[in-house]
């Protein structure tokens, strides 16, 4: 390993097209930060990397490691989102080792929404999580949709940097990857990924939060995830579930902002 990014090998085709897509949007991200930009100053901060150079050539695939794959980390029902296990959803994850230089998980909705916008960005047209709710249109036409589908997914994966970094530039595991700091006398914890965010960004990613998440095709993905256990249960009622999944994207078709129809 050389901290240079593996695509999964044992990924779909499918799914292997939109990791590399993944990457090649966050290191175009990045790239277009300037050297004052808070949010490159505090990814350098809690990543390790020494400079913006040495982050893009982090942005590279060539097969070295560490590996990026996709996983089901983000479960649902109609409670709302959560881990499978009874704690709140993840969209990353991050395991570090030495030996191949670890893995980073994105989330299968992440990856799932990135290869719709993929196809939309292919045939001009929404397709898929970017097909706007009943009776609504994007607001700024396919173009931008797309756009902001990479938007949050850069950030997710931005946030699983920080931790890869953490362990292999900065040597630290577990419980010590938390940053630590004292306000007026006050110890105060946060998770590493959270800190970058809140940090950068003023908030917490969250796919149904507009101040944090721009694109519609993430909330719609999450929307269906969200009411409909994704590990092969079926314990909401298929009829039910369909009337409370029309009824959410229906009040965050407004909430994003689509436009109603004429």
């Amino acid at each position: 390993p050389d901290g240079r990014i593996v695509i999964d090998p044992n990924a779909s085709k499918d799914d292997r097209k939109a990791l590399k897509k993944i990457v090649k949007e966050t290191a175009r991200h990045v790239r277009s930060l300037n050297a004052n930009s808070r949010e490159l100053r505090q990814l350098l901060l809690t990543s390790g990397f020494a400079s913006k150079r040495a982050l893009l050539d982090f942005l590279k695939v060539n097969d070295l490691g560490p590996t990026l794959s996709v996983g089901l980390l983000a479960q649902g029902n109609a409670g709302g989102l959560t881990d499978g296990r009874g704690g709140p959803a993840g969209l990353g994850q991050m395991v570090g080792s030495r030996n191949n230089a670890g893995r980073i998980t994105l989330d299968r909705g992440l990856v799932d929404a990135v290869k719709d916008a993929m196809e939309s960005e292919s045939a001009g047209a929404p397709r898929g999580a970017l097909t706007p709710a009943r009776g609504f249109d994007l607001p700024n036409g396919v173009p931008a949709e797309v756009a902001n589908v990479f938007a949050f997914t850069n950030r997710v994966f931005e946030h699983e940097i920080t931790h890869w970094g953490a362990f292999y530039n900065l040597n630290m595991t577990g419980a010590s990857d938390n940053v630590n700091i004292s306000v007026l006398g006050i110890n105060l914890t946060f998770e590493r990924g959270q800190f970058f965010e809140l940090t950068s960004f003023g908030n917490l990613g969250h796919p149904f939060n507009p101040a944090s998440n721009p694109s519609w095709g993430i909330a719609r993905q999450y929307t269906h995830t969200e009411y409909l256990y994704t590990n092969g249960q079926r314990n909401v009622n298929a009829a039910d579930a369909g009337r409370a999944i029309d009824a959410n994207l229906q009040q965050r078709a407004l909430l994003f902002q689509l436009v109603r129809q004429r």
